[in-house]
C-alpha cells in the first residue's frame, strides 16, 4: 500500500502542485487564485464524483471478497467494464485536486498570515493527503482484483 501512496503522491504533485506552482511563480498569486477558482466545482458535482468513487470502491471490494461474480455477455459484465473505465478518470480528478490543495494551502497561509489562514492550510493539507490516500486505495484494490 505504501508503494501506491508514494506513486499517487508523486502523480498529484506533478499534475496539481507543479501546475499551480508555475502559475503562481510566473503570473502571481492573484492569477493563481483565479485559476483555482476556475477549477472549483459545484458541491453537487463534487458529491457526484464522491458517489462514483464509492461505487467504484464497492465494486472493487466486492470483487476482492468474491461477493460478486461477473459473467461475460451479461449486463453485469457491461457495468463492470464501465466501472473499470471510470476508475482511472476519478483518480485523475482526485490527483489534480490533491496536488492543488498541497500548493494552495501553504501559499494562502503565507500571503494571509493569520490564524484563519493557518487553520485553512491545515485543513487543505488534510484533504489533499486524504485524496491521495483515496486514489492509492483505489489503485491498490484495482491492482489486486483486476
Amino acid at each position: 500500500m505504501r508503494h501506491f501512496f508514494t506513486i499517487e503522491l508523486l502523480a498529484s504533485v506533478l499534475l496539481g502542485s507543479v501546475s499551480c506552482g508555475l502559475i503562481g511563480y510566473f503570473s502571481g498569486f492573484e492569477v493563481l487564485m483565479e485559476y483555482v477558482k476556475s477549477l472549483n466545482v459545484l458541491p453537487e458535482l463534487f458529491i457526484y464524483f464522491m458517489f462514483l468513487y464509492a461505487l467504484q470502491m464497492l465494486y472493487l471490494f466486492s470483487l476482492q471478497k468474491n461477493w460478486l461474480t461477473i459473467n461475460e455477455g451479461t449486463i453485469s459484465h457491461r457495468l463492470a467494464i464501465t466501472l473499470e473505465e471510470i476508475g482511472p478518470s476519478i483518480i485523475g480528478v482526485f490527483r489534480v485536486i490533491a496536488g492543488m490543495l498541497l500548493v494552495i494551502s501553504p501559499s494562502a497561509a503565507y500571503i494571509e498570515n493569520n490564524l484563519t489562514a493557518y487553520v485553512m492550510c491545515t485543513l487543505g493539507f488534510f484533504f489533499g493527503i486524504s485524496f491521495i490516500y483515496a486514489t492509492a486505495m483505489m489503485r491498490y484494490l484495482s491492482n489486486e482484483v483486476l
